[in-house]
């Protein structure tokens, strides 16, 4: 991504990792809808960057953080964050240092 581009998550598919590392990014209001609309079958997206970057999830979209943290299998520490449809769970992995946040009140749809 360059910097102050912004994701159209409608054109995204079977994308398994955002990385966020050249720039200071801010990606707002992540959705469940989203993240079922560009990850493949194991809806899972992981998120990577430095501490410049930021990530925040739609509120009241029901998204939690899983209890503690995972390494990938590059040595980077993720924090887990997922929701369910149905019977389907999406997982969306940020990389630690990354800031997470929940200050975007979802839209209301009609």
């Amino acid at each position: 991504l360059e910097a102050n581009s912004t994701i159209d998550f409608n054109k995204l598919k079977n994308i398994e990792e955002i990385d966020l590392s050249k720039g200071n990014f801010d990606i707002k209001n992540i959705k469940l809808d989203d993240i079922l609309k560009i990850t493949d079958e194991n809806n899972t997206l992981k998120i990577t960057g430095d501490d410049k970057d930021k990530v925040s999830f739609a509120k009241n979209d029901g998204w939690q953080q899983k209890p503690g943290t995972t390494t990938d299998e590059n040595g980077k520490t993720f924090t887990e964050w997922s929701n369910t449809t149905g019977d389907t769970t999406v997982t969306v992995k940020v990389e630690a240092v990354l800031t997470v946040i929940f200050d975007v009140v979802a839209p209301f749809d009609h």
